[in-house]
């Protein structure tokens, strides 16, 4: 598996048929277009699931007071990145949902706001060694970056909706058998016979 935005890219590049960069430095157009686009393309297939191989835990520290609504403010972790909060202090073997939380825009980054006096989130977090990704979840990034550079790179919108296609099929598959790992959440007495 690739170790690096580069190699991600020129296996995107290879889908489309086209020869490999040496850097996403380099001056070429189809280098320019993959370095402006692979980082976010790389973000959002990570924040599309809460995939098992870029899920993290982290308490975080309390930061500030917010002006309104909310009792305490936290700042998000940055090692790993978080992109995505999955949950708030919730214990998914007993079937707790967890606290009520937002996430906004401060000033010094983005703040966890609840009204919870400790937060403890489960998180979806910026994966940068990409041998650590699962396969499916790592096909399913090479294929969304390679729809994104169809156009740039061959002209045809033929070829971008094809790729998007391949790639939406890719991380379906990814998503189902991601899905499929661990035991299954234990969600108590919220199951629907315990209503009854």
């Amino acid at each position: 598996m690739a170790n690096s935005f580069l190699d991600a890219t020129n296996q995107a590049l290879t889908i489309l048929g086209d020869n490999p960069i040496v850097a996403l430095t380099d001056t070429t157009p189809r280098a320019v277009a993959a370095n402006a686009l692979v980082s976010t393309i790389y973000d959002g297939v990570l924040r599309a699931h809460p995939w098992t191989s870029a899920s993290f835990r982290a308490t975080l520290a309390l930061t500030s007071t917010p002006s309104f609504g909310w009792t305490y403010a936290y700042d998000l972790t940055t090692t790993p990145y978080c992109l995505r909060v999955l949950g708030l202090n919730d214990d998914q073997d007993n079937g707790d949902p967890g606290s009520n939380f937002k996430i906004e825009a401060g000033a010094s980054g983005r703040k966890l706001m609840t009204d919870d006096p400790v937060a403890s989130i489960r998180f979806i977090g910026r994966v940068t060694d990409l041998t650590q990704l699962d396969s499916l979840l790592y096909q399913a990034f090479i294929y969304r970056l390679a729809a994104s550079l169809a156009f740039p790179i061959t002209g045809s919108t033929a070829a971008a909706q094809g790729v998007w296609q391949l790639y939406l099929g890719i991380l379906k598959e990814a998503r189902t058998i991601d899905g499929m790992e661990g035991t299954p959440d234990d969600f108590g007495s919220y199951i629907l016979t315990d209503v009854r």
